[in-house]
């Protein structure tokens, strides 16, 4: 599967489709059961988020030993972020700033929950740093926590509202 079907899966999910195209849910098959990248790639709340692990080959990383926490943007978080923005994103040329956005989502140990406490700062697998909030909700660097806990031997994922932005390189 080259970038360009990898481009179009995730455009055709941001624009609000429903199904994946079949070359992207062949590569999340039975190898990916019982890890974070599992979790994201049979969810279909997550399916951009699938698409664009994939366009960045972290696919394999995620299904590592891990501890992983990944905090998951829905595809209505990606969606907001416009067409353009995707598009850009998953360009060839682009590739190191798509892994760097996606790597600002993965924290490399388990947390769950009850240990995201207002306060917290967590180191992502970018060397990037989120902090953990909670006014009036708990938030994820500015990004809601949606649905917490989803857990399997690797890790756990914890959906959330919005896409995280990692700082600018220095």
């Amino acid at each position: 599967m080259n970038r360009r079907d990898l481009l179009n899966g995730a455009l055709a999910l941001s624009a609000g489709a429903t199904l994946l195209p079949s070359a992207v849910l062949a590569q999340a098959d039975d190898t990916t059961a019982g890890t974070v990248a599992g979790i994201v790639s049979n969810d279909r709340d997550l399916d951009t988020l699938a698409s664009l692990l994939i366009a960045a080959d972290l696919v394999d990383a995620l299904q590592g030993a891990g501890p992983f926490t990944v905090f998951a943007p829905v595809n209505a978080a990606f969606e907001a972020l416009g067409e353009a923005t995707i598009a850009d994103l998953t360009a060839e040329e682009n590739q190191d700033r798509l892994r760097r956005l996606l790597q600002h989502h993965v924290v490399p140990q388990r947390i769950e929950a009850a240990g995201l406490n207002a306060g917290t700062s967590l180191e992502t697998l970018a060397g990037t740093t989120i902090e953990i909030t909670d006014e009036d909700t708990l938030l994820i660097g500015d990004a809601e926590l949606l649905r917490p806990d989803i857990t399997c031997p690797n890790g756990v994922v914890h959906k959330i509202g919005s896409v995280l932005q990692p700082p600018e390189e220095t």
